[in-house]
């Protein structure tokens, strides 16, 4: 109930507008309630001659006052005129439902697009706050998911909502206190037919949501294989494991298509069963209303007319609200995925009262740092204090926790256990982005956009013109090769900078990171996986950017220690050894 009531929560800033399409809902109602009576009465005369226009029935409450209102426009001395005035109330009837439900397309589509932009961007802002092992949890392609077809299950059935629960409950109130007016006995037959009715939505309901949920958990693993194979299709093609690829492909998509037809089933097979019952309550009351009028004389065959008439002005309401019930039941499988990101803690959330980074003017401490995920150590009680324009070379085996230590300093996490501190200032205490704002990062795999220099010069988030680009790039040491380029600063990079060698794309990230005009550097392995030659024309690039700033390196790089004012080595995710100038000699460049 709670996800239900979560979903429909999107529905608050439209309450004027659902409010508006009820009053019209109820108008529209009244007018096809009368035009049932008069469509009854003039019936009743045809079948009946002239003299049947006349009086009202015996009946009493509602549906004498129905009665006596259908009587004062079927005259039965002007019976033509009174086809006339009964034919004007159907179309008018029939033309007015139907303006109002073009105008509620209208209406409600644009309720649905901002829904389910909402929901979209609630989603997203949410990604870019979350701690960064999040995915640990969540695939790009099952994210892609949620986004695509999950937002798009909840949007449906919110705007079903507000389509149908105000109106439907309004008809059946109507059409239920009518046929009561009329005979109490075959209400109550009616409202027991009605009761199994409930019953067959519950089973259904329950039944789709789970079938939907494994349809959506299907969908996002599909997606979620396509998108990591895509990721890595050269690997793939190297190892020549096309067709196993193919074969899991396959058995993911036979799984997905027997969902789908399971749930289809489901979904089609409640209403049959619902259409069956009300065939059935049709059968019976008019079997026993047919008994009452024809043996027992006890019911007037107008009354049982208008009673037959009703039924499924009764009988809509409950399959549109068996309808809804089993969306919501269906939306809330995907609702549930999509709050479980929602609602997924982001240790990278800024804490209440924020305050904005100052430039950092004495030092960085690490003061008993830990940090774990998923009851995994990943850092230690690491402690270690580096000040201001100081060059911190951290070394240590694969898994050491030497990435872990720039994620913790940009704020991508936050530690587990200790602090870090910003000139003797908990971090905690100023937003993330600010802080972010003041650092150059560059991380080990260089990621550019499929675009020319200039757009990935200007991702870096400035209004920099070409001047300050070039200067970036002379600074990275990559303008002599930009500049002779035939299209410059318009020159394309290629996928992921495909049309750059190795060193160059390192390079032209370090000059987008110079853009920021940082106070500290933060270098992630920046030499792996390039040759001889393009690492040392990166070292030479750090030394020339690194001048005046502080400067943190992870690196298995030995070579890299030379520029170091402070070597720090992790083993295991603790703190090894560190080293200062004071105390250590440099080894060979």
């Amino acid at each position: 109930m709670k996800i239900i009531l979560r979903i429909l929560s999107y529905l608050r800033p439209y309450k004027l507008l659902i409010l508006a399409t009820c009053g019209l809902s109820l108008v529209v109602l009244l007018l096809q309630g009368i035009s049932i009576w008069v469509g009854a009465r003039f019936l009743q005369g045809l079948l009946g001659g002239a003299t049947a226009f006349g009086g009202p029935a015996n009946v009493g409450g509602l549906a004498a006052f129905m009665d006596r209102l259908a009587a004062g426009l079927l005259k039965p001395a002007a019976p033509f005129r009174s086809l006339i005035y009964a034919v004007v109330i159907l179309l008018l009837a029939g033309l007015l439902t139907s303006a109002f439900r073009l105008l509620k397309v209208f209406l409600f589509a644009r309720m649905n697009q901002n829904i389910v932009n909402l929901i979209r961007r609630e989603m997203f802002v949410h990604l870019t706050r979350l701690d960064l092992s999040f995915s640990r949890k969540f695939r790009a392609g099952e994210v892609t998911s949620l986004f695509l077809q999950d937002a798009e299950l909840i949007k449906r059935t919110v705007v079903e909502v507000a389509d149908t629960i105000f109106m439907q409950p309004l008809r059946l109130i109507m059409a239920l206190a009518l046929m009561f007016s009329l005979s109490p006995r075959l209400t109550l037959i009616l409202l027991g037919f009605l009761l199994l009715t409930g019953f067959t939505i519950r089973w259904a309901g329950g039944r789709i949501e789970a079938l939907t949920r494994k349809l959506m958990e299907g969908i996002a693993g599909l997606q979620g294989h396509l998108t990591e194979y895509l990721s890595q299709v050269i690997v793939a093609r190297s190892l020549g494991v096309e067709e196993y690829e193919t074969a899991v492909f396959e058995k993911e998509c036979r799984t997905l298509a027997g969902q789908t037809v399971r749930q289809n089933v489901v979904r089609s097979l409640a209403p049959q069963l619902i259409t069956t019952l009300y065939v059935l309550a049709g059968g019976v009351l008019l079997l026993l209303g047919g008994y009452q009028v024809l043996v027992e004389h006890s019911l007037n065959g107008g009354v049982l007319l208008k009673m037959m008439l009703l039924v499924p002005m009764a009988t809509y309401p409950i399959e549109a609200l068996a309808t809804l019930y089993i969306s919501l039941r269906e939306s809330s499988a995907g609702a549930r995925r999509i709050f479980a990101l929602l609602d997924e803690p982001g240790t990278s959330q800024d804490a209440p009262g924020a305050a904005a980074a100052p430039p950092l003017r004495n030092a960085l401490e690490f003061r008993h740092v830990s940090y774990a995920v998923d009851g995994q150590t990943i850092l230690d009680d690491v402690s270690f204090t580096a000040p201001r324009l100081a060059k911190v070379v951290i070394y240590g085996p694969s898994g050491a926790g030497k990435t872990t230590v720039l994620s913790l300093i940009a704020g991508f996490i936050r530690p587990t256990r200790g602090s870090i501190l910003i000139d003797g200032v908990d971090m905690g205490a100023y937003t993330g982005t600010s802080w972010r704002r003041r650092l150059g990062i560059v991380i080990q795999e260089p990621i550019l956009l499929n675009g020319t220099i200039r757009e990935n010069l200007r991702y870096a988030g400035t209004e920099a013109g070409d001047e300050e680009f070039i200067e970036a790039l002379r600074a990275a040491l990559l303008w002599n090769e930009t500049s002779v380029l035939p299209l410059g600063l318009d020159t394309p990079v290629g996928n992921r900078g495909e049309f750059l060698s190795g060193g160059e794309r390192q390079r032209l990230t370090i000059a987008r990171a110079l853009l920021r005009k940082p106070d500290v550097f933060l270098m992630d392995e920046p030499t792996t996986q390039l040759d001889h030659e393009a690492q040392l024309g990166i070292r030479e690039t750090m030394a020339s950017v690194s001048r005046g700033k502080t400067l943190f390196i992870a690196t298995h790089d030995a070579s890299l220690r030379a520029m170091a004012d402070i070597e720090i080595r992790l083993e295991g995710g603790r703190l090894a050894a560190m080293t200062a100038p004071s105390s250590r000699e440099k080894p060979p460049a």
